[in-house]
């Protein structure tokens, strides 16, 4: 009896004092592709929202990798420190780098500065930082444009899973 007692003592003290598994949280890559489409007019004031759908992979520092299809959002606030005119399609490559356990710390919203342009074929460029309170990404996109419009300033990025 007194031995039953000492082991279930021992049970019950190493798994209270044992130390937490480690998290791995660490240098996170990421590579998203994307498409998007969409347009408006805005001056400071309007809409001009770009929407799609895209893959994105990623790796941590040990090698782990991780993939999902996620919806992508560019812009669409009424008030924003752009200007938006035309209607465009975009396809891009945006490559990331940030602190986190994984994929899901990547998905949220971006701060951008950027600009696209196109006159039937054009060019796009810009530069993210995650939102804080989500994580601590940064990404930098290049992208090929189609259509008729341009679009330069200050923005919002959003990575959604794709059922949500």
């Amino acid at each position: 009896m007194k031995k039953l007692i000492a082991l279930a003592f021992v049970l019950l003290t190493s798994a209270v004092i044992a130390p937490p598994a480690q998290a791995s949280v660490g240098p996170l890559a990421c590579r998203l592709h994307f498409k998007m489409k969409g347009g408006g007019f805005q001056v400071i004031v309007g809409h001009f929202k770009l929407r799609g759908v895209g893959h994105l992979d990623c790796v941590n520092a040990w090698g782990e990798t991780e993939s999902h299809k996620v919806k992508v959002t560019l812009g669409g606030h009424p008030i924003a420190a752009r200007v938006g005119i035309g209607h465009l399609h975009m396809y891009g490559v945006t490559g990331s780098i940030g602190l986190g356990e994984g994929i899901d710390d990547v998905f949220g919203r971006y701060l951008v500065v950027g600009g696209k342009a196109a006159i039937g074929l054009g060019v796009g460029a810009s530069f993210a930082i995650q939102n804080p309170f989500n994580g601590v990404n940064m990404n930098v996109s290049l992208s090929g444009v189609t259509g008729f419009g341009a679009e330069v300033g200050i923005s919002s990025f959003k990575i959604q899973h794709l059922c949500d």
